[in-house]
């Protein structure tokens, strides 16, 4: 009993955490989602390959590195600014879904400027040992607000498109 339930294929264990999510209040689905982007963004760029390398390497080289810096990161920094971008997401929606298009557009942003915040001001100070910047950093800001519209706009893009081509799609079945 206890094998059958942990030794359940991916697909299956997937499709249960969906289920999950969907069960979840509409503002607070984007939040899980956002957790689920981060971490398939890391896999789908070689973390599935390069991080087990990368952890024995780390295990064996330098543990205070894996343990104090790399850990925290990907399993306590990175998941917390996709839920938080996702919750953003997900809580801005009553507001600005009366705005349409600009609306979505304006939830995507918002969401990536989250993960951006957390990129600056948390992630990248730990992974190289240095302060935090100042809040008060101009060029920091500017990199914040640039990268954040810029991937926001991709990820609005990339929706907007997909949506279209599955209702021509749909329509044309």
């Amino acid at each position: 009993m206890l094998r059958d339930h942990l030794w359940v294929p991916l697909d299956e264990r997937m499709e249960q955490l969906r289920r999950w999510i969907e069960r979840r209040p509409t503002w607070l689905r984007p939040a899980f989602f956002g957790v689920g982007m981060l971490f398939m963004f890391a896999v789908a760029r070689g973390g599935l390959v390069i991080l087990p390398i990368l952890f024995i390497i780390a295990l064996f080289k330098d543990p205070r590195f894996l343990f104090h810096q790399a850990v925290p990161v990907f399993f306590l920094y990175l998941p917390l600014a996709g839920f938080l971008g996702g919750l953003l997401y997900g809580v801005s929606a009553p507001v600005l879904k009366h705005l349409g298009r600009l609306g979505r557009l304006l939830q995507y942003v918002l969401g990536a400027l989250v993960y951006f915040i957390f990129l600056v001001f948390f992630i990248s100070p730990l992974l190289h040992e240095s302060q935090a910047p100042p809040l008060s950093s101009t060029s920091d800001w500017y990199f914040i607000g640039v990268m954040g519209v810029g991937i926001g706009l991709v990820m609005w893009l990339s929706a907007t498109f997909s949506n279209h081509k599955a209702d021509r799609t749909n329509g044309a079945a």
